[in-house]
């Protein structure tokens, strides 16, 4: 326990509880305690009360569905790219040792959830826990029903992490991953295998030095960054939902996906105390293995739209030379880098597609 809480992560693990593990931890308690919190007319106050009311205010909202969103804005432009084989390899019976894997490639010390079991608990016990554990994840993959509480987690302000990988999740991703090379566009260059981000990093430079090469005035082109605020936490769920079933996955599978995402309930740790729970309407839990994944059909959206825009000449993507292809946009998860040509028209074609994605994803 003295061993997680002092967070030296360099030295061995196993080393004896010494006074030194002890110091560590009680430091990291007083850094990391919050003393004050800056309101809304600017003042700050101290008042624990007030400072924890601010807080679940804040996070409730901030986890509350925008009804200004309409995911159809956008969702007529996929098109169907799973087929009946990759359905059935997603949803096929979990075997016991999916299972068993899935456990295992959770991290040993991970942050815990509410309960205050890390995996390792788990890990070290698999020979007594086994059965009830593959049962329990079996029956969800049966009824999709997500037992009350074990989707619970707890976010801890200082230090950022939000909550542990659960096995669920991993069986999930496990399935998922080698197929998103064949359903992500090739623009996007993070978590999918078979692809590295530096790939994208590379093009991006070439590209910049076309850009900064071009002495003649005429075809001028720019580079945009884009980052996105608050990217998780702001995500739609009849977006994501609607995206899943418009690329072709089976409704059993999209109906586990959104029991994963959509029952989830949010304590706040605010200085040690658990303030009062409440259930999110919208975002993908940070520290969840699976959202990394599914934050990829989130951006995929901005990826179709800026390639309707290529195709109809809304906006003209840059070549680098005459035969090289023409790059509109490189992805790096929630990061993008746009490139269109530099004059009014196409910078408010380019707004107008970026519009699009807010009001369609959140």
């Amino acid at each position: 326990m003295w061993l997680q809480r002092s967070r030296i992560m360099w030295l061995k693990e196993g080393d004896r509880n010494t006074q030194y593990f002890h110091k560590k931890a009680v430091w990291r308690a007083r850094k990391n305690k919050i003393k004050s919190l800056k309101k809304e007319d600017g003042s700050y106050t101290e008042d624990v009360h007030e400072m924890q009311n601010m807080t679940n205010s804040f996070f409730s909202q901030l986890y509350t569905k925008d009804l200004e969103v309409m995911p159809e804005q956008s969702l007529h432009l996929f098109d169907r790219v799973i087929d009946d084989g990759m359905n059935d390899s997603l949803c096929k019976p979990f075997t016991d040792e999916e299972v068993s894997n899935a456990l295992f490639q959770i991290g040993p010390l991970k942050a815990p959830g509410p309960d205050g079991f890390p995996a390792r608990f788990f890990q070290r016990n698999w020979d007594e826990l086994r059965y009830e554990i593959i049962r329990a994840v079996k029956q969800f993959f049966e009824d999709a029903i997500m037992p009350p509480g074990v989707n619970d987690t707890s976010i801890v302000l200082v230090p950022k992490k939000h909550n542990s990988d659960d096995v669920v999740s991993k069986c999930l991703v496990n399935r998922l991953r080698p197929l998103l090379e064949q359903i992500i566009s090739p623009n996007q260059s993070a978590f999918i295998p078979g692809r590295l981000i530096m790939d994208n990093d590379l093009i991006a430079f070439e590209c910049i030095h076309s850009i900064q090469q071009n002495r003649t005035g005429r075809n001028n082109f720019c580079a945009y960054k884009l980052d996105l605020s608050k990217a998780y936490d702001r995500v739609d769920w009849d977006y994501l939902k609607g995206v899943l079933l418009k690329l072709g996955f089976h409704s059993t599978w999209v109906q586990w996906v959104m029991a994963c995402v959509t029952t989830v309930r949010y304590s706040i740790n605010f200085n040690g105390v658990l303030l009062d729970s409440f259930q999110p309407t919208r975002d993908l839990r940070q520290g969840d293995p699976l959202s990394l994944y599914l934050f990829l059909f989130v951006a995929e959206c901005l990826s179709v739209l800026l390639n309707k825009g290529s195709e109809t000449g809304e906006i003209v993507p840059l070549k680098v030379t005459r035969r090289a292809p023409a790059i509109s946009h490189l992805m790096f998860a929630d990061d993008s880098l746009l490139f269109f040509k530099v004059d009014e028209q196409h910078a408010h074609s380019v707004k107008k597609i970026l519009e699009v994605f807010c009001n369609s994803t959140g």
